[in-house]
């Protein structure tokens, strides 16, 4: 069960999933999922999740995680 901790105001790479994956924020903040290029993304785009929310993603993607302002901290597991 792996932890990644996301630097603040930058797109981090978390996982590219090899299997439906859920991708919980454990940090106290607010953080944005995507499974799109973040080239051109603002920091605030994307999937919102509160503390503790999470979301799953299917297999084969490729998975992006962003903190406004502060370091956050993501968990993922497959389902």
């Amino acid at each position: 069960m792996p932890f990644v901790t996301i630097p603040a105001n930058v797109w981090t790479a978390v996982v590219t999933t090899t299997e439906d994956t859920a991708i919980q924020n454990r940090g106290g903040r607010t953080v944005y999922v995507t499974t799109v290029a973040t080239g051109g993304l603002g920091i605030s785009e994307g999937i919102a999740l509160g503390p503790d929310q999470a979301i799953a993603v299917v297999s084969g993607k490729s998975v992006s995680v962003a903190s406004p302002s502060v370091e956050g901290q993501i968990f993922y597991v497959g389902v």
